[in-house]
């Protein structure tokens, strides 16, 4: 039925009342209909998947049998959250668009009437269902888009992201008091009295002395072991005693804290000049465009640390994994090709930068390395940092060799051989092959897909603090993604199919 307006007799004639007899407006669902045209891209949102699904993947996580009717299904506010990250909105503006948007009340399957959830109700849900829920809504899409026939797993790409976090940076000295600030309130929740307080601009001296204080007088204090271990790890990290006095270390603690409110945050960099506070997000995708796994650290963790569990994750894993020189590691080098995924990177660190025999010249076997003059050795030394064996040929045959001059500018020739060497050779051998190069030229699709989750879906920036709540961020920014490309193949689809038809018909 059609919203309709009930009125009485002679309701102009009453207009001028102070008041009017009660008037009704009846909604049924025929208005949507009505409002909302067919092309809408709400209505392909809602027809893409069966968006019945998280209701049976979310339902233990609600009581059976006791507690009020659920009002908020899960489906209801799993739609709101890929419309907020659809639209990079907050919880405010996803309450204030359910009520007043007739199409987002549509596709949310509200009433034309009816009040929406709270905006309080989104950050409950998200904690609710927390990173593991996410993950499998994530991976239900998949294998629905799978299912479909759209999912193409075979080749893949991977690549990591910064992301800024939601801190201020701050000072040395503002750091240490933030810090000294949270045990102090944590015992003052515990009921305890706190003789120690900061002064605004106290000097550096003065602030680390009362924090060393602090630490001594909660030693054997239990309630505040997290924030004490927070406080101790920051003057380590930041501070050093010289002389008896207190002065910030030149060379800070790689992995140190950055931040209070956010724990998590770390520094990160991608060169010299390219620095931020946050976390790290890795991601792997497929040829035509759908993100299949994600994964966030803070932002000091290494690139090459994301290739194995980011693929451990799928359900549909690759044959082909194509990823910078960042992951091309020895470790994974060796982890993908017992999995009999090949891995496509460029070599790190056995480039020849010299005009000199480069280290292909040599022959090696598990025990001895051969020069190209015919030389062989049995000597090295193992260097478990650098995770290779250094082979050191004799002084006195490097000094009569006619190949010296190709070969060193030392007085003997030492030659490094990896733990990893024989990956890296065949890494070598693949590397000049034509299929690789035609990879390589497919790999700047991830960076178009990385462009899209940070601008227009807001990926730059951590919306929330922690590493946890920062994956659900990266995990919902996925699902829409992904929600959008599979609409967009649906419409290819559609229209190929359409022109097909056509085509025989006129033939």
């Amino acid at each position: 039925m059609l919203g309709l307006i009930l009125y009485t007799p002679n309701l102009y004639e009453n207009m001028l009342r102070d008041t009017l007899k009660q008037t009704r407006l009846l909604f049924g669902p025929a208005i949507y209909k009505k409002t909302i045209p067919e092309d809408h891209y709400y209505r392909k949102l809602d027809g893409c998947i069966d968006w019945k699904r998280p209701d049976a993947l979310c339902r233990h996580l609600y009581c059976e049998n006791n507690g009020r009717p659920v009002k908020n299904f899960p489906r209801m506010m799993f739609k709101a959250e890929v419309l907020q990250y659809l639209y990079n909105w907050t919880d405010r503006e996803v309450r204030e668009q359910a009520l007043y948007n007739i199409a987002v009340k549509w596709f949310l399957e509200l009433g034309l009437d009816e009040e929406p959830f709270d905006f309080t109700a989104l950050s409950k849900f998200r904690t609710k269902l927390g990173k593991e829920m996410h993950t499998k809504l994530l991976v239900d899409i998949l294998q629905q888009i799978k299912e479909a026939g759209f999912l193409d797993h075979i080749l893949q790409f991977t690549d990591t992201t910064a992301v800024e976090g939601d801190v201020a940076v701050c000072t040395t000295a503002q750091l240490i008091v933030n810090a000294c600030t949270l045990v102090i309130k944590r015992l003052k929740e515990e009921g305890y009295t706190v003789a120690v307080t900061f002064e605004k601009k106290e000097q550096l001296q003065t602030i680390v002395e009362k924090a060393y204080i602090l630490l001594e007088e909660t030693e054997h204090v239990g309630e505040v072991e997290y924030e004490r271990e927070m406080l101790k790890s920051i003057l380590e990290d930041y501070i050093e005693i010289k002389d008896g006095k207190a002065q910030e270390r030149k060379k800070k603690g790689k992995n140190r804290i950055v931040s209070v409110t956010d724990p998590d945050v770390r520094w990160g960099a991608k060169s010299d000049d390219e620095m931020w506070v946050g976390y790290k997000t890795g991601f792997t995708m497929t040829e035509n465009r759908f993100i299949t796994s994600v994964m966030v650290t803070p932002a000091s963790v290494a690139d090459d640390k994301f290739a194995i569990p980011l693929y451990e994750q799928q359900m549909y894993p690759p044959e082909t994994l194509v990823g910078d020189g960042a992951f091309g590691t020895g470790e994974n080098r060796q982890y993908f090709k017992a999995k009999e995924c090949t891995l496509a990177a460029p070599l790190r660190g056995q480039e020849n930068r010299t005009k000199l025999f480069p280290k292909s010249k040599f022959k090696w076997d598990d025990h001895t390395v051969t020069c190209p003059a015919g030389k062989t050795t049995e000597k090295f030394t193992e260097n478990k940092r650098s995770k290779c064996y250094a082979y050191r040929f004799s002084k006195t045959d490097c000094q009569s060799c006619p190949l010296k001059c190709q070969c060193t500018t030392g007085q003997f020739r030492t030659v490094s051989i990896s733990y990893y060497q024989k990956e890296f050779d065949e890494a070598a051998e693949f590397n000049n092959t034509p299929e690789y190069k035609a990879l390589m030229k497919k790999r700047p699709l991830i960076e178009s897909k990385n462009s899209e989750m940070k601008h227009p879906h807001g990926m730059y920036r951590a919306r929330y603090r922690g590493v946890d709540r920062v994956t659900i961020q990266a995990l919902l920014t996925a699902i829409v993604v992904n929600l959008k490309n599979f609409i967009r193949l649906l419409q290819e689809a559609a229209q190929q199919a359409s022109q097909r038809k056509l085509s025989i018909s006129s033939g």
